[in-house]
């Protein structure tokens, strides 16, 4: 295992709920964070939160199923802290519609919400931990 002052990670949907409180929970641990959202004032509210608190933060708003934003946000991320060890997939949305009544478009995006984001963070941070031997995945749906 490497040592906390090493771990660094990616909470995709930081901005509230559980992607707030897992941001929260990592630093206080020691894990430095990316607190994501499509939200720039609640992803920066993370940050600060955290922060004030004597953690280690920073906001980066975008939109996760975006590959050139994440593809950004890792290169940025590996640059400033070393490596990218962690990621929370926890970005989603929801649409509360009955399957008879919802329509494809609507389905769409639920998909691309949901399952896109956590396929495109995935992919573009697995080469990152296995340059390093070490990384965790966790996933939320």
């Amino acid at each position: 295992m490497i040592k906390k002052d090493m771990k660094t990670a990616i909470v995709t949907g930081a901005g509230r709920g559980m992607g707030r409180a897992i941001a929260i929970k990592l630093s206080e641990d020691g894990t430095t964070v990316i607190a994501n959202d499509i939200s720039a004032d609640s992803a920066q509210e993370t940050a600060d939160l955290i922060n004030s608190r004597g953690g280690m933060c920073v906001a980066k708003t975008g939109d996760v199923s975006d590959v050139s934003f994440v593809d950004s946000m890792v290169k940025q991320s590996v640059s400033e802290y070393g490596s990218v060890n962690i990621l929370i997939n926890n970005a989603g949305v929801l649409r509360p519609t009955g399957i008879i009544d919802i329509s494809l478009s609507e389905w769409e995006f639920v998909i691309k919400g949901n399952l896109t984001t956590t396929f495109v963070c995935t992919k573009a941070l697995i080469p990152i931990m296995a340059e390093s031997s070490w990384g965790r995945i966790v996933n939320f749906s």
